[in-house]
């Protein structure tokens, strides 16, 4: 074993462990010990790829340690290693209602934080800033961070050395808008400014294309992923999306829109959010949130700069009022609904953790990774299509996009 190549003796160690990892894993109930385990060291084994994660605000806290445990929350470094993610976008959020002020201080402070928890455990965690990072990680037994940037405001307007400079940081994607239409385009719930994408969210995407900074289509109204598709000259992805055919909610993408992301070379990464899974789900969370507004009310003042601990303590209101979770086959029914629409090239995992008040049944956070792989190979999905939704699918759109930059004409630097 010594005259093996460094990588392929950590591969071996790697699959051993996840063959460990697997034998020791309980059986959650109702559950066929057989099957649970095979999903299990699937999972571990496989390079698993999370998309969005609104995890950055707890990163700010004084004292958090993303290394270890955390209570509360979906993903902390122990939980990745638990559910076998190995690789988690983080996003950086400005919230819509920052946007008259200035935003990058905002952005700016989650992105020291972010990094400031890298640092922490250089040898268990590190950056990504390309596909090649996170397939060398994985090979080193290191858990990746990848950093998004959601409701792209930071990119101030007439200011593209601002797309520049994040980037440089290692932000390596971008979703134009949030709930609220911007100057950059129109939102899925908002009254549109733009009937789509402005003139100058056309010139982010262009720059986005040549630096080769994924295009974000979660959020976006259908008119704005329009145009950003007829814009693009790389392929786009929905980096935490459901399907509208089975939840009406304006969030989620309509056929259509799936087909031709898909046709373009994009993908489609399933959101774990109950509200955008379920629509019996929704109305009875819709039903609540109204019913519950003068508590809400009271809340948002005593966190108007901690998003996090806003997200918390709604979190816990509404713990005290449960309404029925759909389970994990409702999302599974959405990623089969995205391979029926667009192939099962184009689909991925879009999780939305730390930044939704409730998971499918039975999922806590990132450690439960292995129930989502459980109810694919229940399904009826091969061990190669699960590993393709698990993060392969999603690796190769990522590399697509950094080949389709480095095709850009160099003289688009000086624009």
């Amino acid at each position: 074993m010594s005259r093996l190549r460094p990588w392929i003796l950590i591969a071996f160690l790697w699959l051993a462990f996840a063959a460990v990892t697997a034998a020791d894993a309980p059986v959650p109930a109702g559950l066929d010990a057989k099957l649970w385990h095979r999903a299990v060291a699937l999972t571990h084994r496989s390079l698993v790829i999370d998309t969005h994660c609104d995890g950055t605000g707890r990163m700010e806290k004084p004292g958090f340690d993303f290394t270890v445990r955390q209570p509360g929350g979906h993903v902390d470094l122990a939980r990745m290693r638990e559910g076998g993610l190995d690789a988690e976008f983080m996003a950086l959020f400005v919230p819509p209602r920052l946007e008259g002020a200035d935003p990058l201080p905002e952005a700016l402070g989650q992105l020291e934080a972010l990094l400031a928890q890298v640092d922490r455990a250089p040898d268990r965690l590190a950056l990504a800033r390309t596909s090649a990072d996170l397939v060398r990680h994985h090979r080193a037994g290191k858990a990746s961070l990848c950093i998004g940037l959601e409701n792209a405001t930071p990119f101030l307007k007439d200011r593209l050395d601002l797309v520049r400079f994040f980037y440089r940081q290692g932000v390596r994607y971008a979703g134009l808008c949030h709930t609220k239409s911007n100057f950059l385009a129109d939102s899925s719930t908002d009254k549109p400014l733009w009937d789509g994408l402005s003139p100058w969210g056309e010139t982010v995407v262009r720059e986005m294309n040549r630096l080769g900074m994924l295009v974000d289509l979660s959020h976006l109204s259908d008119a704005a992923v329009r145009d950003i598709l007829a814009v693009s000259s790389a392929p786009v992805f929905a980096s935490h999306s459901c399907c509208r055919a089975l939840c009406d909610n304006p969030r989620n993408l309509p056929d259509d829109l799936i087909r031709d992301i898909a046709r373009a070379g994009g993908v489609v990464q399933v959101n774990f959010y109950p509200s955008f899974l379920s629509a019996e789900y929704d109305r009875a969370s819709e039903a609540r949130r109204k019913r519950l507004q003068p508590e809400l009310d009271k809340i948002r003042p005593k966190f108007n700069n901690d998003l996090d601990g806003y997200f918390r303590e709604v979190e816990a209101l509404y713990t005290q009022y449960p309404i029925p979770h759909p389970s994990v086959d409702v999302l599974v029914d959405h990623i089969a609904h995205v391979v029926k629409v667009a192939g099962e090239d184009h689909v991925g995992i879009g999780s939305d953790f730390d930044g939704i008040p409730a998971l499918p049944e039975g999922m806590r956070g990132s450690e439960d990774l292995p129930l989502l792989t459980y109810h694919l190979l229940r399904r009826g999905f091969t061990e190669a299509q699960v590993q393709k939704i698990l993060g392969g699918n999603f690796l190769r759109f990522f590399q697509v996009v950094e080949q389709a930059a480095k095709r850009q004409p160099a003289a688009a630097a000086a624009r």
